[in-house]
């Protein structure tokens, strides 16, 4: 089936196009991280950011860094991937990298340097 054909179908059958789910005018997009972010991104550390199997999900530090984690986590909630330790455990390290790297770039994951930082824009 051709991309032509495949549009002529979907509108004929009155389907719509899937778009992203993730829309950036939800979220906080201050690009710089706060004093309190930054301190509770260092505090958290690298073990708790990737949120392996021995993190402190009770830490306090993570309720301050909400913002920051809020778009991270609907996107990986938005995207299929197989349900496999592996694969949970490579998207919880990529977010935690994405955050280590915020934290050293002092700007925010859905701020204009943060998206390019992952690849948008």
């Amino acid at each position: 089936m051709t991309t032509s054909t495949f549009t002529a179908v979907s509108k004929a059958a009155g389907a719509s196009i899937w778009a992203w789910p993730i829309h950036s005018t939800r979220y906080n997009r201050s690009p710089e991280l706060t004093g309190v972010e930054l301190e509770a991104l260092r505090r958290l550390g690298m073990n708790n950011l990737r949120r392996r199997r021995c993190y402190d999900g009770d830490a306090p530090e993570w309720a301050l860094v909400q913002r920051l984690l809020r778009p991270l986590d609907d996107a990986r909630a938005a995207l299929w991937c197989p349900d496999t330790t592996h694969h949970r455990r490579a998207i919880s390290d990529a977010i935690g990298l994405v955050l280590l790297r915020c934290a050293a770039l002092r700007m925010a994951p859905v701020s204009g340097p943060g998206l390019r930082l992952i690849g948008f824009g």
